[in-house]
């Protein structure tokens, strides 16, 4: 009797002490790509400085920037070939920059975090110092509840899961037996 009652006083404890992980854990997703999101946009607006540089220095040679890239690339000079890949890399650079920043601008609330995940630059994230937040929003509410839903199945889940393979196993040696 005091054994139940002091497992079901774990269970609940743990169930508890699960959904609120998740919960916390869930609400931070929109912080954290909104934190993301700035460290995108700088990066964004530092690659656009340097293009529009480049793209100056190429006009004062009556050059187009992909004709000033070009020129470079043909060069014999090797220091000036890779000259012309760090511009072709720059270029790439910005247009990705650009396009993951509209992506995770024209996304949804639910869809943000696949277009985050397809988009991700793992050079920006490893320069980001990500700071939680406690979320006041619509958005951050509605992921702490896709937490809680998320960590109650799991935590329900694993507890389920000795017994199903242990039910498994008996209808394996019950089959056997005939």
């Amino acid at each position: 009797m005091v054994v139940k009652i002091i497992g079901r006083f774990v269970n609940n404890l743990l169930d508890r002490i699960v959904v609120v992980i998740g919960a916390v854990a869930c609400s931070q997703i929109p912080q954290f790509i909104m934190q993301y999101t700035r460290v995108l946009e700088g990066a964004l607006a530092e690659a656009k400085r340097n293009l529009a540089v480049a793209t100056a220095k190429a006009a004062e040679l009556g050059l187009s920037l992909q004709e000033f890239v070009d020129a470079h690339l043909r060069n014999p000079d090797p220091v000036f070939q890779k000259s012309g890949e760090v511009y072709r890399e720059a270029i790439l650079r910005y247009e990705d920059y650009q396009s993951a920043l509209q992506g995770l601008h024209d996304a949804s609330a639910f869809t943000r975090p696949f277009v985050f995940f397809t988009r991700l630059d793992t050079g920006l994230l490893g320069a980001m110092n990500f700071t939680p937040g406690i979320p006041l929003d619509t958005e951050g509410l509605i992921y702490a509840l896709c937490g809680i839903l998320i960590g109650l199945s799991l935590y329900h889940g694993l507890l389920l899961l000795p017994r199903w393979l242990l039910h498994r196993r008996k209808q394996r040696l019950a089959t056997d037996a005939y």
